[in-house]
């Protein structure tokens, strides 16, 4: 082993690794499908979704953790992220 010195001056970079927010999102949805229409979302604190039909046309907008939907097929939508929900 031999051992030296440099006298030339190096810039040293520290850096972390992490994982972005985007990646930490997550969007729950309980039951699915639902038999009764009662669905539970969970999401992060203060982040709202949004509920669309399968057609497109908004139903609900807000941060309820709780909803009652009519029989049907719905896509939830919540920052970078959607998930379809049915209910018999």
């Amino acid at each position: 082993n031999s051992c030296y010195t440099d006298s030339t001056q190096k810039e040293v970079i520290i850096s972390s690794l992490s994982v972005s927010d985007e990646h930490l999102f997550k969007l729950k949805i309980y039951p699915n499908p639902s038999p009764n229409g009662v669905i539970h979302i969970e999401l992060p604190i203060n982040q709202s979704y949004t509920v669309y039909t399968v057609l497109g046309e908004e139903v609900y907008t807000g941060k309820e953790q709780q909803l009652i939907l009519d029989k049907g097929v719905y896509v939830i939508r919540a920052k970078n992220t959607s998930q379809k929900v049915i209910v018999r």
